[in-house]
């Protein structure tokens, strides 16, 4: 089963992205099939998160996993 098939299938909500990589496959992926993404960034590459603290980050991570799975 394709990738793309097994996200249908399973009825997947939201894939994370992370900013350190490029986005385009993900984008490809999921482009109408109704799945949403939102950025996580568990080790803090983004440069706006280089200075921030683990715990901040780690909350920003859950509210990012929060939003893109709220149906």
């Amino acid at each position: 089963m394709s990738l793309r098939k097994r996200l249908v299938a399973d009825d997947v909500a939201c894939v994370a992205v992370e900013p350190q990589f490029e986005p385009r496959m993900v984008t490809a992926l999921i482009a109408g099939i109704g799945v949403r993404t939102d950025k996580v960034d568990p080790i803090g590459a983004a440069p706006e998160d280089r200075e921030t603290r683990y715990f901040e980050l780690m909350r920003n991570n859950a509210r990012a996993f929060r939003k893109c799975l709220q149906r």
